[in-house]
């Protein structure tokens, strides 16, 4: 133990800051056309340029891209979008995994090319020897291999799979055995909602990434802000909204009531915006004389469209910071 105590400690070598370790095996988890082989390619790409992916710097260095469902014809301007280039060093294998020979296939490549990034999409084409997802030792085993892989080679090995309908469930997200995320060094969950798509990390070590909006710019995820931002700005933007509607102060039950959100996030949104001086409260707080509240005079907020639009959230358009009726992604991806 004294050995091991003072030996040197190993710095974590990171292909994505704070994300994907180097040597890492990660898996990349969303249901059916969400758009995780999107965001699989965007890091393809950005790893072999060498430029941030989600805000986050990358290490520059070949990528092997095994695109095992897609069809080329679908694959390849997607790539040529992201500015792809031919001197990129991005290897492209565009047809299903050969056989019972795909993971001896994957080693071969790996072994040759030598890359900083695999990427498998989808896992399950490399695995079709596992009839039970849930099979905790089966699908140990299975990806005990991958593990190896990224060690042994150091290249990050990134796995496409689908993850389940009942999202944020406390690391039960991916499709299958929980082997999938215990044997993982990092999850990262991609989920879709009403205002669009969101990313969120279960890492082993590293920083977690908070539930984060994701964009689409010309063929680019982009990172947003993060959703408990956002859904703030809704909450102020929908208080605000009932208040300006209304002829009399509104007390606490009354906006709790309008906005149908929790009564502790209402009175602490109702709290900062009586400090900021956006509502006007009156009324002691104490039995019988509640706090009642209304939107000063020389405030002006839209009730039809419960959207922040205080001036200082002005300097992007409101439709491009708060997609709230549209989703995030302007097109099917």
């Amino acid at each position: 133990m004294a050995e091991f105590l003072n030996s040197e400690d190993p710095d974590i070598a990171w292909l994505v800051d704070r994300i994907i370790p180097a040597g890492g095996l990660a898996i990349l988890a969303a249901r059916p056309k969400v758009g995780k082989s999107t965001l699989a390619r965007c890091l393809a790409v950005s790893v072999a340029q060498g430029i941030p992916w989600l805000d986050r710097e990358t290490t520059q260095g070949t990528v092997l891209f095994f695109a095992l469902e897609e069809s080329k014809a679908h694959v390849k301007p997607h790539f040529r979008e992201l500015g792809a280039s031919e001197s990129d060093p991005l290897f492209v294998h565009c047809k299903p995994a050969p056989g019972n020979q795909a993971l001896h296939f994957l080693k071969e490549e790996i072994k040759v090319r030598r890359p900083a990034l695999a990427v498998i999409d989808p896992l399950v084409h490399l695995i079709p020897h596992v009839s039970d997802l849930n099979d905790y030792a089966a699908v140990t085993r299975a990806l005990k291999p991958f593990l190896v892989i990224a060690r042994e080679t150091g290249a990050s090995v990134l796995l496409v799979h689908h993850s389940n309908k009942a999202m944020n469930t406390q690391g039960r997200e991916i499709l299958g055995s929980t082997a999938l995320l215990g044997i993982v060094d990092v999850a990262l969950i991609m989920d879709q909602d009403s205002r669009g798509r969101n990313l969120y990390t279960r890492p082993r070590y590293g920083e977690p990434l908070d539930l984060t909006e994701l964009r689409l710019d010309g063929g680019w995820v982009r990172a947003g802000r993060p959703v408990a931002e956002l859904k703030a700005m809704d909450l102020e933007a929908e208080i605000l909204a009932f208040l300006a509607g209304q002829t009399e102060p509104a007390d606490l039950n009354a906006i709790q009531q309008a906005v149908a959100r929790n009564r502790h996030y209402v009175l602490r949104k109702l709290n900062g915006l009586a400090a900021a001086g956006k509502v006007e409260r009156t009324g002691s707080g104490n039995r019988g004389n509640a706090y009642r509240y209304t939107v000063p005079q020389a405030a002006s907020y839209s009730v039809l469209n419960p959207q922040p639009i205080a001036p200082e959230l002005r300097t992007e358009s409101q439709d491009e910071l708060f997609p709230y009726h549209e989703p995030t992604f302007a097109r099917p991806i």
